[in-house]
């Protein structure tokens, strides 16, 4: 479970959890303003957990890629792109690091 919180004030959570009958990971991602978006067969291979998506974009079928490394026990690079054209450009939509702060009591 994540809760999150934008610099520009928005905020959500994001659930992980593993699909048995799938035997793949799952994401179900929700932004303040009811933005939701599904990411499915995750797998975690080469320090990464990995998800794709399908999704629309001016009412056009996308797909995507969306990528958690594990940079160090403090640090995970968060990495997503898209897809608008059957596989002949891909575009990153952000590629972050996360670094893990102590919060203040």
């Amino acid at each position: 479970m994540e809760n999150w919180t934008d610099v520009n004030g928005g905020s959500g959570k994001s659930v992980n959890y593993y699909n048995t009958a799938m035997g793949k990971w799952e994401q179900d991602w929700i932004g303040s303003g009811g933005v939701a978006q599904r990411y499915l067969n995750g797998v975690y291979k080469d320090n990464a957990m990995q998800f794709t998506y399908e999704s629309t974009q001016k009412n056009k079928p996308i797909t995507g890629n969306f990528k958690f490394y594990n940079i160090d026990k403090n640090t995970v690079r968060q990495y997503q792109d898209v897809n608008n054209d059957d596989g002949k450009t891909v575009t990153v939509s952000y590629d972050l690091t996360y670094v893990r702060t102590r919060l203040k009591d």
